[in-house]
């Protein structure tokens, strides 16, 4: 994928607002893998970076911004940040959401 170079300023300032720091591990368009990840919540992250690679728009896994962990950014859209939830007693997947930062509300995926 080829990014012009309004995206790539783009891109920037979006990971600069969000408090995400790129570092020698954060690859765009690669898919980390956790070990502590079940196999559906894997599944749904490959199904979004999919999506979302195929749209053209590039993205991070597993970013840190603070303390927070986030299981994909989508890099040209501040509000792109997606979590994936696990029922952590049952090991059952509840749902992802995409969690729209700029007014604390969720969108299921």
């Amino acid at each position: 994928m080829k990014l012009t170079r309004k995206q790539l300023l783009e891109m920037n300032n979006n990971l600069r607002d969000l408090g995400i720091e790129r570092d020698s591990r954060s690859h765009l368009n690669c898919i980390k893998i956790h070990p502590a990840e079940g196999e559906w919540h894997f599944k749904k992250k490959c199904e979004i970076c999919r999506e979302l690679y195929l749209k053209g728009r590039p993205f991070l896994t597993e970013s840190k911004s603070g303390n927070r962990q986030y299981d994909v950014v989508d890099l040209l859209n501040p509000d792109g940040i997606y979590i994936i939830e696990i029922d952590d007693k049952s090991k059952e997947h509840l749902d992802a959401h995409k969690v729209v930062k700029r007014n604390a509300t969720t969108e299921k995926v």
